[in-house]
């Protein structure tokens, strides 16, 4: 896992959403959290941070115990540094953690992908079974490269 300094922070904005833990859940993740990150992370990012999300939310629709609560929690927390996304769920008999790549093997590439994608990520369990799993992009200034070239001001 890696790790860097979280979005939490005095000045962050907090959204969070419970949706019913179905195969529509990944789709309905990703709609409500674009709704709102206008403008708050350049366009690769806001895509890849919808990914990452939509991957964890079916993790949990996958993953999470049958017989516990049918909920998912979707978090965001918008920091002066970094945007963070938290997703918990009633927990499974397994922790999260990164597969084997196999290409041979339908699915196991979700953490792969939060790993390769996000700046920092982890997990925790808490005391009642629940497991939250998250993920951190540091907010960049589009790069030089990225910016449109302005008009020339005429005086």
């Amino acid at each position: 896992m890696k790790r860097v300094p979280s979005a939490r922070a005095a000045t962050a904005t907090t959204w969070e959403s419970i949706l019913d833990r179905d195969a529509t859940a990944p789709t309905r993740a990703r709609r409500q959290l674009a709704g709102r990150l206008a403008g708050e992370l350049s366009l690769d990012q806001q895509s890849d941070l919808l990914l990452l999300a939509s991957e964890l939310v079916a993790n949990s629709v996958v993953h999470a115990d049958p017989a516990g609560v049918p909920e998912i929690r979707v978090a965001l927390v918008i920091g002066r540094a970094a945007v963070r996304v938290a997703v918990t769920d009633h927990g499974s008999s397994t922790r999260p953690c990164l597969q084997p790549r196999d290409p041979l093997r339908a699915g196991g590439r979700g953490l792969f992908l939060v790993e390769s994608l996000s700046d920092s990520w982890g997990s925790e369990r808490n005391e009642t079974g629940q497991t939250r799993v998250w993920f951190e992009m540091l907010r960049r200034s589009p790069s030089p490269a990225a910016t449109p070239d302005l008009p020339a001001t005429v005086v």
